[in-house]
């Protein structure tokens, strides 16, 4: 399995690539497949994999509309902020 990402964000949150990647395991989907149903360049998401950046959050609000969740379902508490 490949190495999975989080970012920070403030307030002792961060985007977890981890969560986005099981959810897309868990639907069958490609990174090629959830960019071009989420309207974003597949370049987005492999940044985001490779912890080059983190998605902005309209990025995260159309990845999260083609899983049909909320954007929060991407969040994680820091270990050290819970």
């Amino acid at each position: 399995m490949q190495q999975t990402k989080s970012r920070h964000y403030p307030d002792g949150f961060t985007v977890s690539y981890e969560k986005y990647f099981i959810m897309r395991a868990e639907k069958g989907l490609s990174e090629a497949d959830v960019a071009k149903l989420a309207g974003i360049t597949p370049s987005m998401l492999s940044r985001w994999r490779r912890g080059i950046s983190v998605p902005t959050p309209k990025t995260l609000h159309k990845i999260a509309k083609v899983f049909h969740c909320n954007v929060t379902d991407f969040f994680g508490k820091l270990p050290d902020a819970i």
